[in-house]
């Protein structure tokens, strides 16, 4: 178990299906989103993690601290911002592979930039590809 001071979290694990593609999730140490009644909060190192996967928005109560199979990216310093940002974030519940992923609602609430590494490295795969293939043709 991976136990963590009182704040919220970006924190990244190896998706199920793949050992190559990130989940990406926000951890909140000591219900600094509110999103616990505070009689709920039982454990210094107790862990909501919130999370987008599909069908929809995704919340787990952790009450000995984070899994092993999770990695710490930061720490958000701008709680107030982060309270803010996760709210506008959590409005729209659907999951959607291009534009309401895990790594696109762990970045809204983080920096309030919706942002997908992943997605844009592997449309830039896909774009190489098309590249090279209509290269190749053209040489036929």
């Amino acid at each position: 178990m991976i136990q963590l001071g009182s704040g919220i979290y970006v924190v990244k694990r190896a998706a199920a299906l793949s050992k190559s593609v990130e989940h990406s999730a926000i951890a909140d140490v000591g219900n600094r989103l509110g999103l616990l009644p505070r009689r709920d909060v039982f454990h210094p190192h107790a862990v909501v993690l919130v999370h987008q996967t599909p069908p929809t928005l995704a919340f787990e109560s952790l009450p000995d601290g984070l899994g092993d199979e999770w990695t710490v990216v930061g720490q958000i310093t701008d709680e107030a911002g982060a309270r803010e940002r996760f709210a506008r974030a959590a409005a729209n519940r659907a999951y959607a592979l291009f534009n309401n992923n895990c790594e696109q609602f762990a970045s809204e609430v983080a920096t309030g930039k919706r942002q997908s590494p992943q997605l844009f490295a592997a449309a830039a795969v896909v774009a190489l590809g098309v590249l090279i293939w209509i290269l190749g043709s053209s040489e036929n």
